[in-house]
């Protein structure tokens, strides 16, 4: 008999970030396996909910110590703040689409960066303390994202101050293609 794909019994947790919505869905069993069937299944249910930002929480609530998530995004023109966790390093492990992985110095100089998903790099880390953002390069993308808990909400991340903050979509996009054009 193959892995039991009903881990996620229900909607645990809304957060509103920016102007998108993201659904996070926490495990209810362990050990938790995902396989293709399981990302087809969130897909269909990002897609059912109006293409809705999704996390797949591996671990049951925002408190847990480890936090290992498969982050499905719908994300070509939104724009990710570069930021930085003071205490946090994090992991990505790209599984469907194409990110650009940006680091930059405190006073916003590119200091790295690294296409992830299809023939590139698959695995980024960035370490705390370094000034981060990420790029997409495709309309969907779906990643294994690692990193300490608990949730800490706003004092999770620290913006850029160099930064545009998002609220200006023009501004922000300028951004993101100058990032882009200087990156290509």
């Amino acid at each position: 008999m193959g892995p039991k794909h009903l881990l996620y019994e229900k909607i645990s947790h809304f957060r509103e970030g920016g102007t998108e919505t993201s659904v996070a869905l926490f495990a209810t069993a362990s050990p938790v396996f995902v396989d293709q069937a399981l990302m087809e299944e969130l897909k269909s249910f990002a897609e059912g909910r109006g293409r809705v930002n999704t996390r797949l929480c591996l671990h049951s609530d925002p408190s847990a110590s480890d936090h290992d998530m498969i982050v499905l995004e719908y994300v070509t023109g939104r724009y990710y703040r570069p930021h930085k966790h003071e205490i946090k390093s994090e992991t990505i492990h790209m599984l469907e689409g194409e990110i650009l992985v940006v680091s930059f110095s405190e006073v916003g100089a590119v200091i790295a960066s690294q296409k992830l998903g299809g023939t590139a790099a698959t695995i980024s880390r960035v370490d705390a303390g370094i000034y981060h953002t990420v790029l997409p390069l495709t309309e969907r993308v779906i990643y294994h994202e690692s990193k300490a808990g608990p949730f800490l909400g706003g004092q999770d991340s620290l913006p850029a101050d160099w930064s545009p903050d998002g609220s200006d979509a023009d501004e922000a996009s300028a951004y993101i293609d100058t990032l882009l054009r200087e990156l290509s």
